[in-house]
This record gives structure tokens, sequence and C-alpha cells, in this order.
């Protein structure tokens, strides 16, 4: 575990906080507005566009996941390879 001190660790923790609750409100909602269609009976591109915003919403979170991924790794030698510093 890291030194919850680190400014740089808890940045990155706060970083996956917030791509896990944009992957959970993203799924929950994409869920939600299915079942309200279905019920209003809602046009099938209403419920094409809900589709296309949670895809957009998956992709934005699986970048985010990225980006603290990398995050973390930023500093370490690459497997494989001397340690070039």
């Amino acid at each position: 575990m890291t030194d919850p001190q680190d400014p740089a660790a808890r940045a990155r923790a706060a970083a996956g906080r917030r791509a896990a609750l944009l992957l959970a409100g993203t799924g929950l909602g994409w869920l939600a507005l299915n079942v309200i269609g279905g019920i209003l009976s809602w046009p099938p591109r209403l419920l094409g566009l809900v589709d296309l915003f949670a895809l957009a919403g998956f992709g934005l979170a699986l970048w985010m996941t990225y980006q603290v991924w990398r995050a973390g790794r930023a500093g370490r030698p690459k497997p494989g390879r001397p340690d070039e510093r």
C-alpha cells in the first residue's frame, strides 16, 4: 500500500474513485433509462441515443482508468529493460 501522506498517491486514489463513480453511475443510469423507456414506450431511436450516451460514458471511464494506471506506473522501470535513470 502507498503512503497516505503522498500527494501523488492521494491524487491517483481520488482519480480512481472518480472513474469508479462514473462507471457505476453510467451503468445504473443506462439501466434506469432503459427500464423507464420500456415502460413509457420510447421510440427505438431515443433508446439508441441513450445507448450511445452510455457508450460515451463507459469510454470516458475507460480513458480515466487508463490515465490512473499510467500515473501509477510513472517512474518505475519498464519490465525486461535495464533501469536508465
